[in-house]
């Protein structure tokens, strides 16, 4: 703990000795210490959050005083709820007693203890910066009353969201069409059985409502998103309706640039050439890689692979890449020597070729290590030109970019000008290189000094941001229903969402044990992962429209198992038991029974509705 302690105040002491250096979260602790004023200016609006950390809310006070600073906070209430759940009389959380196993009696909604810790502290920090200036901004989806529009019907879904904003118990019991619930919840035996039941049920609304558009419509992913947007694509693609057969259309957006294309895929491979020693399938993957090819449009990635293994091409640029090792005496297995073969096979006439591409007499001086060369027929000379030609330019940069050592800001501009100079991509593939470009180019906000950096280094910055880089496929609310990852402060207004990935200790996502963090337990604004899952499910539900789909995989895949959702499905089971008319009990559990819905392993599997309809 004291080594932790020190190298906190040694952070601290230097940032606060240089306010221009110091991070942004100290910056404003930074100045108040040096006597410095905040910079004056326009007014500052900021909109779009329902939680800010603790870092920000100060660099806002600091700036509000020089200049009016507004706050757009969306809640879940319209009244003061910081004190949600809290003993009135203690101010404490009401707990449970595990050793009677009573639950406390809260007359707060439980969505808002459960789910809204993150508001609830950003409100409370709120209240005190501004003195209680709160405006209320409500306006919940209801007709005016000279409006000549009728009212909406009520929901589970409308009827929640409203008791919320009143602070109060759900307890109005509302009939649905068990067809058409505005909030439902799907088991599902496998991730793609999942995206397919979502699918089906977009159209089926697609088809029901002709005024709906698919851009009204989000598929969202709970917790780790990569099995669910690897397969989507595939999955509405081979879905038919009322669409026709193109699928249903779709954007993916905020998903990992290594997994959406080949640009990233391509890039990596180009960054990662310097530390192979130039071996076969790491430049072949890059030389064989269809935006390096597009370059060379008459040659085949199909000749190059088979001369690198006619040529005896392993590994090593030349024969200096050897030294030191048992090869350093054999003039083989090497880069050069391949190309110089293929060179000089360009030179010999067809007779003296045997029926192995070998020539039968190389014509070698005395003395002279004879080089066989590598025969080429006459169209076959421009892919083995266009071959040698990026085999050398490749090795030549891989080597120079190995022995650079320059500032941050120099690699920032010199990795994309790399990229540019080897891929050719054209269309969606021309955005997506800009994209990765961009994420490289940010390098250079990691300059604070101008120290020098080593390509050891820089690698390592370049693969993490390309790891962590987060990108769109296609244009938002233009290329049909929106996928994407569900992340807070995301409080994008749908007239239906789905939400696939609800299952147990998927989401929210579990605490990693840290030794190192001492924060037990955390202090007021300091979220954890699981916070952050409920905060974004929070601010979801309050901007969905007509109808929440939840769904999950309910089957273990080998053993068939029946796996449970996630808590918080159970949480909204037990925030709608009393909404649910005819239920043999008010409890949690009863609820979630008459939300669920479990669907088959194979589409077929369900009865046809034609059977259905004529049972004769």
């Amino acid at each position: 703990d004291r080594w932790q302690a020190a190298l906190w105040r040694l952070v601290k002491r230097r940032a606060v000795g240089d306010a221009d250096a110091a991070p942004m979260p100290m910056l404003a602790h930074a100045r108040r210490a040096r006597g410095a004023n905040p910079p004056a200016g326009a007014a500052v609006y900021v909109f779009g959050f329902a939680s800010l950390a603790p870092s920000y809310l100060d660099t806002l006070a600091d700036l509000a005083q020089v200049r009016p600073v507004h706050v757009y906070l969306l809640s879940p209430c319209r009244q003061f709820w910081s004190d949600v759940g809290q003993d009135v009389q203690t101010g404490q959380m009401r707990r449970t007693n595990h050793a009677s196993g009573e639950a406390p009696q809260h007359t707060d909604p439980g969505l808002l203890i459960a789910w809204g810790r993150a508001m609830r502290d950003t409100n409370a920090a709120l209240v005190e910066h501004t003195a209680g200036d709160l405006s209320d901004g409500f306006a919940l989806d209801a007709p005016a009353a000279d409006s000549a529009q009728p009212a909406a019907p009520v929901t589970r879904l409308t009827q929640l969201i409203a008791d919320l904003a009143e602070r109060r118990l759900t307890t109005r019991a509302i009939a649905e069409a068990p067809e058409r619930p505005s909030i439902a919840v799907l088991a599902c035996p496998s991730i793609r059985r999942e995206l397919e039941v979502v699918g089906q049920r977009i159209l089926a609304l697609l088809a029901d409502d002709p005024q709906l558009c698919a851009d009204q419509i989000a598929v969202l992913v709970a917790g780790d998103a990569g099995p669910y947007l690897g397969q989507v694509s595939t999955v509405f693609a081979s879905l038919h309706g009322v669409l026709g057969p193109g699928g249903i259309p779709h954007h993916i957006v905020d998903s990992p640039l290594a997994e959406q294309g080949s640009v990233a895929e391509a890039a990596q491979l180009l960054l990662a050439l310097p530390d192979t020693l130039f071996a076969r399938p790491a430049m072949l993957g890059v030389m064989t890689h269809p935006l390096v090819m597009a370059r060379f449009p008459d040659a085949r990635s199909e000749d190059w692979t088979a001369w690198t293994e006619a040529l005896g091409i392993v590994h090593g640029g030349d024969a200096d890449d050897h030294a030191g090792t048992y090869l350093a005496d054999v003039d083989q297995f090497h880069w050069q020597q391949g190309l110089a073969r293929l060179a000089l096979g360009s030179f010999i006439a067809d007779e003296e070729v045997a029926s192995d591409g070998r020539v039968v007499s190389t014509g070698a001086a005395a003395g002279t290590p004879p080089r066989l060369p590598y025969a080429l027929s006459a169209d076959q000379q421009g892919s083995a030109a266009a071959f040698a030609l990026l085999a050398r330019s490749l090795i030549a940069d891989a080597r120079w970019l190995r022995g650079l050592r320059v500032p941050l800001s120099s690699w920032s501009t010199l990795l994309p000008d790399v990229l540019r100079a080897y891929l050719r991509c054209e269309g969606p593939s021309a955005n997506e290189l800009e994209q990765v470009c961009a994420n490289l180019a940010r390098l250079g906000g990691l300059d604070a000094s101008g120290r020098e950096v080593d390509w050891d280094e820089v690698s390592l910055l370049a693969q993490g941001a390309l790891d962590s880089a987060r990108g769109s496929r296609g244009q938002l609310l233009c290329d049909g229903v929106m996928v994407a990852p569900l992340t807070g402060n995301r409080p994008l207004p749908f007239a239906h969402v789905f939400v696939v990935g609800l299952g147990d200790r998927r989401f929210p996502r579990p605490l990693p044990h840290d030794p190192i963090d001492l924060r037990r337990p955390p202090r007021r604004g300091e979220l954890t992962r699981r916070d952050e899952d409920k905060t974004a499910l929070l601010e979801l539900m309050l901007c969905v429209r007509r109808t929440l789909t939840l769904s999950y995989v309910g089957f273990e895949p080998i053993s068939g198992e029946h796996l449970g959702p996630s808590s918080c499905i159970h949480d909204l089971a037990s925030a709608l038991a009393l909404s649910i008319p005819d239920l043999p009990e008010s409890t949690g559990v009863a609820a979630l029974a008459a939300l669920t819905q479990r669907h088959p392993l194979h589409r077929w599997d369900t009865p046809l509705a034609w059977f259905a309809r004529n049972p004769d």
